[in-house]
């Protein structure tokens, strides 16, 4: 199977998070209730903020989120401030960067690209960063909230958020059980499209 498939199945996963959320209705009250492993911070693995040595695009990025703020700058033609981002020493001052520098405006058909890319970047992590593999498997059938203000990859700031980054970490968690050791495949680049989009569905845990 491919890793990124056309933009009619961009419907279905959407319509897949809203049916996920509406059923959890608060990740906030999960977090009492079920048994949930939250992510959030430089120290922990899973974040995208770790600090861990990424090759992407031909070059050596300092964590996830280096890459893909990266990415935005250089898709918003800003070539030579992407080089100053990549330079930051951590991932929270190399995001507020980038935030800085590229307004939604400059880059309109960004948010069609962040779903396969980030795709991608975690199953190069998943190659690349052996402490992100082992707290992956550690987390068990816990279901993975990423416990930041953001609505459509976290929890959002009133535990309502679509979880879109937890859903993705256990998508490549139900992936690693399925295969056995070793026989992973290698990450594929998101397609060069004019408009990018989602292989495959992001389908929450039920365990």
């Amino acid at each position: 199977t491919t890793l990124f498939r056309y933009k009619d199945e961009l419907k279905q996963l959407e319509c897949q998070i809203a049916a996920s959320t509406e059923k959890n209705h608060n990740l906030w009250s999960e977090v009492v209730t079920e048994n949930v492993h939250l992510v959030k911070g430089e120290s922990n693995p899973l974040s995208n903020f770790y600090p861990c040595e990424i090759p992407f695009n031909g070059l050596v990025f300092n964590s996830v989120e280096h890459c893909y703020q990266h990415k935005k700058c250089i898709d918003s033609n800003l070539f030579d401030d992407a080089k100053v981002v990549k330079s930051q020493p951590t991932a929270k001052e190399e995001k507020s960067l980038a935030n800085e520098l590229v307004t939604p405006e400059m880059c309109e058909e960004w948010e069609d690209k962040t779903l396969p890319l980030m795709r991608y970047l975690l199953r190069l992590k998943r190659d690349n960063c052996p402490e992100f593999i082992d707290a992956l498997k550690k987390t068990g059938t816990k279901k993975i909230v990423h416990n930041v203000a953001s609505t459509k990859w976290g929890s959002g700031p009133k535990g309502d958020g679509q979880n879109v980054f937890g859903m993705l970490l256990m998508e490549l968690r139900d992936e690693l059980k399925a295969n056995s050791k070793g026989s992973e495949k290698p990450p594929q680049p998101p397609q060069k499209t004019s408009k990018a989009v989602p292989a495959e569905n992001v389908k929450p845990t039920t365990n």
